[in-house]
């Protein structure tokens, strides 16, 4: 734990972007007791794009997290990952296990029901959208983002 949930509820955090990165993070740090707004420029919260692949520490976390669960029966498990072009044929491949020891298999599953599981577990209210980022402007002590739809916070 970083520091009891009474001072960290005191420091707002900010996240620009709502993808899978940026709700991953939002729900870690809502899980260390952080208040955390995500700004995304979209008007709505949508994943675009194919699978993703999710190794064991990966797994550990969204199981950590409450997500896993409901993930599970939209996986498939994968030893090998293939890179193909637009036409389907292979570009490249690589087995999922990189390290001597690491298990053998990882998980595949769409990117929008990774998006969608993790999404779950904020609060809704903390995401804002339709704010595409303009600037930042750095301070010691804080940051300061303005926004195109002129909010700044």
């Amino acid at each position: 734990m970083v520091g009891s949930t009474s001072q960290n509820q005191s420091l707002g955090i900010a996240i620009i972007g709502a993808g899978i990165g940026g709700t991953a993070t939002a729900v870690a740090l809502g899980e260390a007791g952080f208040t955390v707004d995500g700004f995304e420029q979209a008007s709505e919260l949508r994943e675009a794009g194919g699978a993703v692949v999710i190794r064991e520490p990966s797994m550990a976390l969204l199981g950590r997290w409450g997500v896993l669960d409901d993930l599970r029966p939209k996986m498939v498990e994968v030893s090998e990952v293939e890179v193909r072009d637009g036409r389907g044929s292979i570009f490249g491949s690589t087995p999922t296990a990189v390290e001597e020891g690491e298990a053998k298999s990882a998980y595949s599953v769409h990117r929008a029901d990774l998006h969608y599981a993790l999404a779950s577990k904020m609060q809704r209210t903390r995401v804002h959208l339709g704010h595409r980022l303009a600037s930042i402007e750095n301070a010691p002590d804080h940051a300061e983002a303005t926004f195109q739809n002129g909010r700044h916070i």
